[in-house]
């Protein structure tokens, strides 16, 4: 509705021609006064076109937002739900409140508590310090043949005194004999030990030999191991070389010969082919086993067979340690070797 003003002055307003239409509700009786109108109208023109107010239009600015399919990550996820059979207490209760029956556990109906074992602990601390692991110890597979000085054969010289010996028969261990024998020849007959250098003899219960690098460490004597094996270098085999010769020279054994025998080929026949008859063919055999060994040999009477073995046995490699003291080595203590008869047939091992 369009009031016009009927009998009441009104406002003017020089400066701005305008109308006011005042929308009213006719079921309403509240009507506002002409002028008030009036002047509420001015005021909106006024404002509406002062030069302080800069009216703009805003431009609706429509984006576009894309989306790659990448890893999602939620920061403060919900926390995992806990399944229990029982109904959660979200309230604690009063104190001195009656127990109830969920709440009675009887220990019998616990299930075992899994703990861990820290006794090891104890025992570690107690117990001496490990020993550091050996060093790789490497093999020496060259050929002897300009290792030995030459000549490498030294027959039995004569003497014509047969004085004993000034040390004591070895009886460390018991001879295991090898058939057909059961006891040392007691004539006037020539024997000879076998000491290995590199290899394996055929009879049982022989002691292995290896020769290592120089790089490598000896081994303890194979009597204080679990290998049954003699550890060699250039440098013992040297050494032990010249021993055998100043018993020879020096004669407190007897008559001695030495001799240095090569492996005439490096892979021995397998042990299926080893003949299990006695007699000469099993006599060939084992002789054609020791082409494969490395190994020096000392020939001596017969009464003297167990004097030369302690002599061997107590023969000691020196050689000079890291911290520069003076080691001393037994490399044939708990050997066991193998005495052979003139045909090369085994007599037996000690």
């Amino acid at each position: 509705m369009i009031r016009t003003p009927q009998n009441t002055q009104l406002e003017k307003y020089d400066d701005v021609d305008f109308t006011v239409h005042e929308y009213s509700n006719t079921s309403s009786s509240v009507r506002s006064e002409q002028n008030a109108v009036l002047r509420n109208g001015y005021n909106t023109i006024k404002a509406a076109t002062a030069k302080v107010t800069e009216w703009k239009f805003p431009t609706a600015v429509i984006r576009h937002v894309g989306h790659q399919s990448r890893s999602s990550y939620m920061f403060g996820g919900i926390p995992p739900v806990i399944i229990s059979e029982k109904e959660r207490v979200d309230e604690l209760k009063e104190w001195g409140s009656p127990v109830s029956k969920d709440e009675i556990v009887r220990l019998g109906d616990l299930e075992d508590f899994v703990t861990s074992n820290l006794l090891y602990i104890g025992q570690e601390s107690n117990s001496p310090p490990a020993e550091p692991e050996p060093k790789t110890r490497k093999l020496n597979y060259s050929s002897l043949y300009h290792v030995i000085p030459q000549p490498h054969i030294h027959p039995s010289p004569y003497t014509a005194s047969d004085s004993p010996p000034k040390v004591k028969p070895f009886k460390k261990n018991e001879p295991i004999f090898i058939a057909p024998y059961t006891m040392l020849p007691t004539s006037d007959v020539r024997l000879g030990w076998l000491i290995p250098i590199r290899g394996t003899f055929s009879w049982d219960h022989c002691t292995n030999a290896e020769l290592l690098d120089s790089s490598s460490d000896l081994r303890c004597p194979p009597g204080s191991g679990s290998l049954n094996c003699v550890s060699w270098t250039e440098d013992s085999l040297l050494k032990f070389w010249d021993f055998l010769l100043s018993l020879r020279k020096i004669g407190s054994l007897g008559s001695l010969g030495v001799s240095f025998h090569l492996a005439r080929s490096k892979d021995p026949p397998p042990a299926s082919s080893v003949s299990t008859s006695r007699g000469a063919a099993e006599t060939s055999l084992y002789s054609s086993r020791l082409n494969f060994c490395d190994y020096i040999k000392v020939y001596h009477d017969a009464p003297k067979a167990l004097y030369v073995r302690y002599a061997l046995d107590i023969w000691q490699y020196q050689r000079s340690s890291e911290g520069g003291q003076l080691q001393k080595i037994r490399l044939l203590k708990g050997a066991r070797l193998a005495l052979l008869d003139e045909a090369s047939q085994g007599i037996l091992t000690l």
